[in-house]
């Protein structure tokens, strides 16, 4: 069997690079095993040393028993904890960072060195990212090809004040790529159709808030909140396509990292738990493309079609009845597929749709057994890239609800596509806000915008609505950036205006040249429509 094709990023995550260090492994022995074929691998600041040995080949277990064996001791005594006073006469008075990253780049040096792999462009078999932040241009970048690995490393790592000041002769407008872009995933999302699918290798959300005590430790706990938080609507968009990694590691506890993450018991049980997932990761996915054709609302199968038309009926006279309160509801477009290449080219990019939509039961009604998803109306010329979108539905503690997806139709064509997501426990009157995310991809998705310069988003909710309307819509639309559009309400009672863009980078997607356009309304229909108009630029 050939191996599946893979993509993966790693977050940054300081002195949790050990547990990085053992889901690197289980990536490389799985692609040493013939399971999987890793085609390109993006690394933000601690995540990028994992990333450039895996991208390297070199032996990650080896790596682990170098550093386990006094190399990791070594290392860590340039990255301890001083005192404020200290550390504000090394900066302001000394001219040099709290910490020193020569011992880092010298050990790293010596690792490439060794593999035969000195520059990012030796690297041949996969293509390495490694994510620094710009200070001089406030955003994100890549490393160039013709950069040193470790020189990039070093870069990526380079946390303000700790590792690096205003003050040093070279680098000093890089500084740690997690301060713009923790983790990579759209970057690869963009290349799944020709690369494979894309994994994340991240942690989990803190269970417990800290308390930092001094000024030292808030800077660096307001540091570490800073660089994090914006995760949390990446993941949002890519629930299951992130592989989240058992450690209680704190950020800046080197020693701790060491301690545990290190020890043998708890490293390969790292390793253990990140290739069970992988492999979990790879069953569903085979098991996806078994299912259907990526598109099960395009069935033919007379049988198929008259059951998901009568669950449809079903639920239009009996299952959604009942009123429910919408607050919230967000709706994003990235027409990806359409960059570059061309209208008749595909394989460039995917293009992405995702959905987040907040709303409450009523004390009046029963329990809600059930709630109706539609999804993206579907071109002709589009095609889905998985069989079915990938939902998530969150109670009011925070808590993941278990759900059954069975699709549904309410006409005979297969570009109406909806979803009845039934709850394993029926919601209680009165509760919520319960958050309903959903996310897919294809190509193709605003043929209409691209081919006919018109296209129109309709917002078709069940009129389960109080009043029939939502609170507040958001939507959002990320074209080419050659592109010029303009979007405008068909009905003038709604009240609505464009969203800017500082609104639009709190939904915090990024999608290489592309342009975001975007709208809120208020008090919205339910059959409420967006028309998108393609605008000729002037010559």
């Amino acid at each position: 069997m050939n191996p599946v094709r893979l993509q993966v990023a790693f977050q940054g995550g300081g002195a949790k690079v050990f547990a990085l260090l053992a889901a690197a492994q289980a990536f490389q022995e799985l692609q040493r095993n013939g399971k999987i074929q890793i085609t390109r691998i993006a690394g933000t600041s601690a995540g990028s040393i994992v990333a450039s040995f895996l991208a390297a080949d070199i032996s990650i277990d080896a790596i682990r028993a170098e550093l386990s064996g006094g190399e990791a001791e070594r290392l860590a005594k340039s990255f301890k904890k001083i005192g404020y006073s200290k550390a504000f006469q090394k900066i302001f008075f000394g001219g040099s960072p709290i910490w020193s990253d020569k011992p880092l780049q010298l050990w790293l040096q010596d690792k490439f060195r060794e593999a035969g792999k000195t520059k990012i462009r030796d690297i041949s078999e996969v293509e390495l990212l490694i994510v620094k932040s710009d200070i001089g241009s406030s955003s994100s970048v890549i490393a160039p090809r013709d950069e040193d690995i470790d020189r990039a490393i070093i870069d990526s790592c380079a946390l303000p004040f700790l590792l690096r000041i205003w003050k040093q002769d070279s680098g000093a407008s890089y500084v740690d790529g997690g301060i713009a872009e923790n983790l990579a995933l759209d970057r690869l999302a963009e290349h799944q159709i020709n690369d494979g699918p894309c994994v994340a290798v991240s942690f989990p959300d803190r269970s417990s808030p800290s308390n930092p005590n001094g000024l030292l430790n808030f800077s660096l706990s307001l540091l570490d909140t800073a660089i994090t938080a914006p995760l949390t609507s990446l993941k949002r968009r890519f629930p299951h396509a992130i592989l989240e990694l058992p450690t209680q590691t704190q950020t800046f506890d080197v020693a701790g990292g060491i301690k545990n993450d290190l020890s043998k018991e708890k490293y390969y049980h790292i390793v253990s738990h990140s290739k069970t997932w992988i492999e979990n990761f790879l069953k569903e996915r085979d098991r996806s493309r078994r299912r259907s054709n990526n598109d099960i609302w395009s069935e033919s199968n007379e049988t198929a079609k008259y059951l998901m038309s009568k669950l449809g009926e079903i639920y239009r006279n009996i299952l959604g009845v009942q009123k429910l309160t919408y607050h919230y509801v967000r709706f994003q477009v990235a027409a990806s597929s359409h960059r570059d290449g061309g209208l008749n080219e595909r394989g460039y990019g995917s293009d992405q749709a995702f959905l987040e939509m907040k709303f409450s039961t009523l004390m009046e009604e029963s329990p809600v057994t059930c709630l109706r998803i539609g999804l993206l109306s579907a071109h002709e010329a589009a095609y889905f890239l998985t069989d079915r979108p990938l939902i998530r539905v969150i109670g009011p503690n925070g808590a993941e609800i278990e759900v059954m997806l069975m699709p549904m139709r309410f006409s005979d064509t297969s570009r109406c596509r909806d979803l009845c997501v039934f709850f394993h426990n029926p919601l209680p009157p009165h509760t919520g806000p319960y958050t309903v995310h959903f996310y897919e991809d294809g190509v193709d998705f605003m043929a209409d915008l691209m081919k006919k310069n018109e296209e129109s988003l309709d917002f078709s909710f069940p009129p389960r609505a109080v009043g029939g309307i939502v609170e507040i819509v958001d939507l959002a639309l990320y074209v080419p950036e050659d592109v010029d559009v303009v979007l405008s309400s068909d009905d003038s009672e709604i009240k609505c205006k464009p969203l800017g863009n500082s609104q639009l980078r709190e939904f915090n997607p990024v999608y290489p040249r592309m342009k975001a356009y975007g709208m809120r309304a208020w008090n919205v229909s339910s059959d409420w429509k967006v028309r998108i108009m393609r605008r000729e630029r002037s010559k």
